[in-house]
């Protein structure tokens, strides 16, 4: 499909590649053997919700030194290994959980575009190239091997040191997605049924425009089960909800099939509606 970035429950978010072949994909062994090192931070996420590392409270990020030479050499094994596998996972990953620890390596001189992100708390390892993520691994008790790459990587970081691994909980089938959840999907929602939104009476007589940024849940047959306000302008709020709720989508797929995902939608008032 074509790639591209859109806004989800967690700002940009990731859209997935849709091959699903066993193994890495060729592009991510020769990619990495171009590399001449790794550099990378370890980011233990707050509820702030910022997306920067930039932005985060020094005591929450480490960076490494930059890794090369026998412990490089490990990190490529570890990430090309039979247990890769291309395109993403579609089990939701919690993006905006606090007290969640979060690993992101680039690989000079290659782009910074192109990086790995370890999800220590969500038990995967995503690949991502220019938007995309084009390889992924899960990570259970038995992946000791991360735990100790991760430990070499960030010798005198405390929180990195407190690692230990462990098997991920399944999720229940039926359970709702949580707005700081995201899956990388293939294609996102689109929308193929709105409503027009109208100003309420007092906002109009007041002379209230604006655009109020909704957040709507849409399950896999493309209906609107749950929205709330962002962005809000007060007095259009409860119209924007209830206009979004009337909302039609073709659903987001990942891996072939129809998955849930919350979507950011901007409901624009105006004094011609």
């Amino acid at each position: 499909p074509t790639l591209a970035l859109i806004l989800g429950a967690s700002g940009l978010a990731l859209l997935a590649t849709s091959a699903r072949v066993t193994g890495p994909p060729a592009a991510l062994r020769d990619s990495l053997q171009a590399c001449e090192g790794i550099m990378a931070h370890r980011v233990l996420y707050d509820s702030t919700g910022v997306d920067s590392v930039v932005l985060f409270p020094p005591e929450r990020v480490a960076r490494s030194s930059a890794v090369e030479g026998e412990l490089k050499d490990h990190w490529i094994r570890a990430l090309t290994s039979d247990e890769t596998r291309a395109g993403a996972d579609c089990t939701p990953v919690c993006l905006r959980c606090a007290e969640r620890v979060r690993y992101r390596l680039y690989f000079p001189p290659l782009s910074q575009s192109f990086f790995a992100n370890v999800l220590w708390d969500d038990h995967r390892v995503d690949v991502v190239s220019h938007g995309a993520v084009i390889a992924h691994r899960r990570l259970a008790a038995g992946d000791s091997a991360f735990a100790g790459l991760l430990r070499a990587t960030f010798p005198s970081d405390s929180v990195t040191q407190a690692l230990a691994p462990s098997d991920p909980r399944p999720r229940p089938p039926r359970q709702t997605l949580s707005p700081n959840e995201q899956v990388f999907v293939d294609r996102i929602p689109m929308v193929t049924a709105y409503r027009v939104p109208r100003v309420p009476n007092r906002a109009r007589e007041q002379g209230i425009e604006g655009t109020v940024w909704v957040m709507a849940l849409v399950n896999a047959n493309g209906r609107v089960v749950d929205a709330f306000v962002k962005e809000s302008v007060p007095a259009l709020d409860e119209a924007a909800v209830e206009t979004v709720l009337h909302y039609e989508f073709s659903a987001a797929r990942c891996g072939g099939k129809r998955v849930a995902m919350w979507v950011e939608v901007p409901v624009r008032f105006s004094a011609k509606h």
